[in-house]
């Protein structure tokens, strides 16, 4: 589950640098001048070229870095530079840059048994994302072939989505609400466990500064034991955007996304089915036509 992930795109450094040519560099600045600047909002990136020593990596020493690096390291260049490689060599290995071009026969059965979709924005701007784990079914998962690797795919499939296109701000933020209703402390264990740990260590390393707030909905009684497994995992700065909230959250929900806009399914006013509000029916279009591209058809759910 993607439950705490500050979640994110990460762009190639050739990509980084296409998308700030108007962004002062910061070379040379202290680690304190370069929260300012982010802070600012002046500069999407800046080089850490700051010590020679740097250039042993084996990376160009005036490198770009993604300002989200810097600010989730709290001004430590030198950090943020080491995050932001062991990131570009993750997408290289795990072939992130090209993902979205890649055939998802399993799209329609994942969506069906692990439910989970964007739909529309909260007051902000930013794309809001749920997730309803109480129904997700592992046992059909696995009879359609799917396993922990596959379900780890799609979620960074998605991700990638949603930064390269419902929301191509490189500053951009994603309001996650995780609805508990009808989760058992059983199913945080074994499988479940496995991706919630694979799920918020991907996130935490490779899509810093993503998350504007994650709100836990339905929140039962044992939610605080998940919790505190969970909390190793999650940076600091992502533990202080999460609200926990019992069944009455609708007032505090409603403070930060509209109700109107929020779906039924979850509390909301809006009648549209989930997997057909706007964000969702864009990725699927996508996905479908992906496979024509590659004469293939989606897999029909059993």
């Amino acid at each position: 589950m993607s439950t705490f992930a500050d979640a994110p795109e990460v762009t190639t450094t050739t990509q980084q640098q296409a998308s700030t040519t108007t962004a002062a560099s910061l070379r040379g600045s202290t680690p304190e001048a370069v929260v300012t600047a982010a802070t600012n909002g002046s500069s999407n990136s800046c080089s850490s070229a700051t010590t020679s020593e740097l250039a042993e990596d084996g990376y160009p020493k005036d490198m770009e870095i993604p300002i989200r690096y810097v600010k989730g390291m709290e001004g430590d260049v030198v950090e943020a530079r080491r995050r932001w490689i062991a990131t570009l060599k993750w997408r290289e290995e795990e072939k992130v840059d090209g993902i979205l071009d890649e055939a998802c026969p399993h799209f329609d059965i994942i969506k069906k048994y692990y439910p989970h979709f964007y739909f529309k924005h909260a007051k902000n701007g930013s794309v809001v994302y749920y997730e309803i784990p109480g129904k997700i079914d592992l046992n059909k998962l696995r009879e359609n072939g799917l396993d922990m690797d596959s379900l780890c795919r799609h979620y960074v499939y998605i991700t990638e989505f949603l930064w390269k296109e419902l929301d191509k701000n490189p500053e951009g933020k994603l309001f996650t609400c995780m609805d508990m209703k009808g989760t058992k402390l059983s199913m945080f264990a074994g499988e479940v466990k496995e991706f919630l740990v694979r799920s918020a260590k991907m996130v935490g390393a490779h899509y810093p500064e993503r998350s504007y707030k994650i709100f836990i909905l339905n929140a039962p009684w044992w939610f605080s034991v998940v919790w505190k497994f969970v909390t190793p995992f999650v940076h600091p700065n992502t533990r202080a955007k999460v609200v926990v909230c019992g069944g009455n959250f609708l007032e505090k929900m409603g403070e930060l996304i509209d109700l109107e806009n929020v779906p039924q399914d979850v509390g909301g006013q809006d009648p549209t089915p989930p997997l057909q509000g706007p964000q969702e029916l864009q990725m699927h279009e996508h996905v479908v036509k992906v496979l024509k591209e590659k004469g293939m058809e989606m897999k029909p759910i059993r």
